[in-house]
């Protein structure tokens, strides 16, 4: 069930006894800010929902900004898998084994360093391709080895965005899964990034806000039992989110192998031994 923010609004109103007003202090304008900045907490508290993202690469753009993410997950041109490099663009320089490349030759991509076209480290200098792209060099994927030429394609991190290595040529579909900063909330019509039973922790937290522009000592009572409320709403919420995440976190065992271990058994050609 989708969450609309006039819904936390309502519920707002309600507990913490705040007329409804078109203009002025309490208005849904106002009220909204609180909403937002309880939505952008929970998710980055609590690294969830993961969401997706779809573009289109454009063609010889090697790098692209991403909205604000906390955690990315997947990412896929035209549906292939791209693999991530982890050290990102050190690891593709071969900084982690002393290499510093230095082989590359020709123009360099959209996001290298500019300045030459030799001397440059190979992730900068090859080719832009059109995706999907078929590899010469196929499974497994080079996680900790320098650019090169015909490797499978790969994304880097940078700041705030990802780079592709080789550089698209096409335009191609880009989809990335991951946990991202929920766009501001701006109008009580807005359904929010969260799921539903994320209200009463929303609505909680912003009444903590509210209680905690008025300074008496009535209202820090009541924003101390918000808060208090808010905690418990927090914690259960760290329990649904751990029991949801728990779901894709099995451990599998390969059966294709001549041998394989379960627990404390060792299992060969279909016979079981201890």
């Amino acid at each position: 069930m989708s969450l609309v923010a006039s819904t936390i609004i309502a519920q707002v109103r309600l507990l913490g006894s705040v007329p409804n007003q078109n203009q002025g202090r309490w208005s849904d304008t106002n009220l909204l800010v609180f909403i937002d900045m309880a939505q952008k907490y929970l998710v980055q508290e609590l690294l969830f929902p993961e969401c997706r993202l779809i573009t289109t690469t454009v063609a010889n753009t090697q790098y692209y900004t991403l909205p604000e993410t906390h955690r990315l997950y997947r990412v896929y041109i035209d549906s292939q898998i791209i693999v991530p490099v982890p050290g990102g663009i050190d690891t593709l320089e071969g900084t982690q084994i002393g290499m510093y490349d230095q082989t590359g030759s020709g123009p360099v991509s959209s996001d290298a360093p500019q300045g030459g076209a030799t001397a440059s480290p190979q992730w900068a200098t090859i080719t832009p391709t059109a995706y999907p792209y078929i590899a010469n060099y196929g499974a497994p994927a080079p996680a900790t080895q320098p650019a090169f030429i015909g490797s499978v394609p790969r994304y880097y991190r940078r700041g705030g965005g990802i780079g592709f290595v080789p550089e698209p040529l096409n335009a191609a579909t880009l989809t990335v899964d991951g946990v991202f900063t929920p766009p501001t909330i701006t109008s009580s019509t807005q359904i929010l990034l969260v799921p539903s039973y994320y209200q009463d922790a929303l609505t909680w937290y912003s009444i903590v806000l509210m209680k905690f522009a008025d300074d008496t000592q009535a209202n820090q009572d009541q924003r101390n039992f918000a808060e208090g409320q808010f905690r418990e709403r927090l914690k259960n919420l760290r329990t649904t989110v751990r029991a949801y995440s728990l779901e894709n976190d099995r451990s599998l065992v390969r059966t294709d192998r001549y041998k394989y271990a379960f627990g404390r058994n060792t299992v060969a050609n279909g016979s079981q031994s201890i």
